[in-house]
């Protein structure tokens, strides 16, 4: 079981707090302001992975130079806006995933950030790597995104396609999508291996 401390608005806090709630692998221990003194909660609680929400550039800023991330728990972003400025500024200083404030696709990331992994939406991948280096990072492609993750976690339950892409809310057509590409990122030839290898990874519990 994951433990997990919230620190949303209000604004957030039931899409993120429903959606975190939703998977039995995850234990929600408290659902806050973000804001105050989060290190005494963080001390109290002892969470296995902190999600917190952050306004503006100003607020992260202050995060980065004021706290000793890797003395906390792992910890993730949710932020309206993620600049690849502050998005590298924040993986220097030890946080271990930057994501969009919106609920889809966090329990899978909470799941791959509490394994040691480093998460960040697909759309910042891009503007992470440098320009000279893009293409050898697009011809790796190994990294799995967090939908991934979800979709290998329902194979690792015997799901079927049909079955997956009913829970996650999209078409067959994409589940399939999915898989393989799953199947290229671990170099696996069958759904069985897929999963042998991502549980090898730390992405899936058997």
């Amino acid at each position: 079981m994951i433990r997990v401390l919230l620190e949303s608005s209000r604004l957030t806090r039931a899409e993120v707090g429903a959606a975190l709630r939703a998977d039995a692998a995850l234990t929600l221990l408290a659902d806050g302001n973000a804001g105050g003194d989060l290190s005494s909660r963080v001390d109290e609680l002892a969470p296995d992975v902190i999600v917190l929400e952050v306004e503006g550039d100003e607020t992260m800023s202050e995060l980065v130079r004021d706290a000793d991330l890797r003395a906390w728990p792992p910890l993730m972003l949710l932020a309206a806006r993620a600049d690849a400025g502050w998005t590298n500024a924040a993986l220097r200083a030890g946080v271990r995933a930057v994501l969009p404030r919106s609920g889809q696709d966090l329990a899978a990331a909470v799941a791959a950030v509490a394994a040691g992994y480093i998460v960040v939406h697909p759309d910042s991948v891009e503007r992470l790597m440098p320009a000279n280096d893009a293409g050898a990072h697009a011809d790796k492609g190994h990294v799995l995104t967090a939908r991934e993750i979800e979709v290998l976690r329902m194979m690792a339950q015997g799901l079927a396609n049909k079955v997956i892409a009913s829970r996650l809310g999209i078409s067959e057509h994409t589940v399939k999508f999915h898989v393989g590409s799953i199947f290229a990122k671990l170099h696996a030839g069958s759904r069985t291996e897929a999963v042998a290898l991502g549980a090898r990874q730390g992405l899936v519990m058997l």
